[in-house]
């Protein structure tokens, strides 16, 4: 399986990591490093993580009150959504395919 992020998503995890770099020393580094873990395993094996609805699955990286929400296509393609939590419910922050 193959992820590419679009422009916008490398936009806005670039955006996530200066927020966290701003509130502790290291945690935009510990943070892109949950992120690195969670595609990684999410590429070795798509199947790895539970179905949620229909073919999406949902891969969580608790520390962060972040998920991926993805679906394999066809061949090597994938969809994939980074979403994090907010006091308002959740927010769809980056497109991959």
């Amino acid at each position: 399986m193959i992820l590419r992020f679009t422009p916008e998503a490398d936009a806005e995890l670039t955006e996530a990591r200066q927020w966290y770099s701003h509130h502790r020393k290291d945690l935009d580094l510990e943070f892109m490093q949950c992120i690195e873990e969670a595609l990684s395993r999410i590429q070795s094996n798509p199947r790895l993580f539970p179905v949620v609805y229909g073919g999406l699955r949902r891969a969580i990286v608790r520390r962060f009150h972040l998920h991926f929400s993805y679906s394999q296509g066809r061949g090597d393609s994938a969809h994939c959504c980074l979403s994090f939590a907010t006091q308002s419910g959740y927010m769809e922050v980056a497109y991959m395919s």
